[in-house]
């Protein structure tokens, strides 16, 4: 019998885990669309895409052999 109640639990606590993790989950995604909605979306986005942009605009422009903390031959 402790076999059939040791299954009948672990189901028991299975459903009550898979509860808790979709109330998380909801949880989760409530604060992120309260911090997140379009506009500060679409900001958050462009300002990434802007500094991705100027860091490659800036590594292409600078010159890795010389520089005042390089040796010169």
């Amino acid at each position: 019998m402790s076999g059939l109640q040791d299954a009948g639990t672990s189901i028991i606590n299975n459903k009550e885990i898979n509860i808790h993790e979709t109330i998380i989950e909801n949880e989760i995604i409530t604060t992120t669309t309260v911090i997140y909605n379009q506009i500060i979306g679409t900001i958050t986005t462009l300002l990434v895409l802007y500094i991705l942009i100027t860091l490659i605009v800036v590594v292409n422009i600078i010159n890795v052999s010389r520089g005042p903390l390089r040796h010169t031959r």
